[in-house]
């Protein structure tokens, strides 16, 4: 027989392994074995395995599936679970009303929240009247000097963007809310803000869009 992997596997699931002159890749481990179930040498070079080996191998096995089992579990809850009633969703365009203008960030958030809840939901993207309705406007976005140092010099800069959400949930007026969410990033202070801006607010929209879907699901 041979002592090639998959053969080894196949002869360990019926019970029977190599006996170790059948190869010279197997050593003293083999006649532990031999040794300790008292097993007697085959013609054609097995060792047989008693049933209360067998048996022993057979729970780990079966533990190991189970294993699998509650892993493939957990990952189908890595989609969020919403009301059976809701398939839709719907998203304004954020209205931009910060003293500080940035053209197309109002857009770029929008797309965020939409395409975190499309990500995260089985929920449908529709343009108007949504189950799940959002609508909202940009109130700030500046930048602050943070990590003074000794010398009173800023060694990192922070980006805040403030933005108020208001959300309707069509079948349970209960979970309706208006609430502004706020969130920033932290970036050098020597660095070109105008050749990290658009990774600043890419990062920024991600954060706040995961707020408003935690706020709008976290406790379903």
């Amino acid at each position: 027989m041979s002592s090639g992997p998959i053969k080894r596997f196949l002869s360990f699931l019926h019970g029977r392994v190599p006996h170790p002159s059948a190869s010279s890749g197997f050593g003293s481990g083999y006649f532990a074995l031999r040794f300790r179930f008292g097993a007697n040498a085959l013609p054609n070079g097995m060792l047989h395995i008693p049933h209360a080996y067998i048996r022993c191998k057979t729970f780990y096995l079966v533990a190991l599936g189970f294993t699998l089992f509650l892993g493939g579990c957990c990952y189908s809850f890595t989609s969020k679970t919403v009301d059976s009633r809701i398939k839709t969703l719907s998203i304004e365009t954020l209205q931009n009303q910060a003293e500080v203008i940035v053209p197309a960030l109002n857009f770029e958030l929008t797309e965020a929240i939409r395409e975190t809840f499309l990500r995260q939901t089985s929920l449908k993207s529709v343009n108007k009247d949504g189950d799940f309705h959002f609508s909202g406007v940009i109130t700030r976005y500046y930048i602050t000097p943070i990590a003074i140092q000794g010398s009173q010099t800023p060694s990192q800069n922070r980006l805040t963007m403030n933005v108020k959400i208001n959300f309707t949930h069509k079948y349970d007026e209960t979970k309706n809310y208006e609430f502004e969410f706020s969130n920033f990033v932290d970036f050098p202070a020597t660095s070109n803000l105008v050749s990290i801006q658009t990774s600043l607010n890419a990062e920024l929209n991600k954060k706040l869009a995961q707020d408003i879907f935690n706020k709008t699901l976290g406790d379903w």
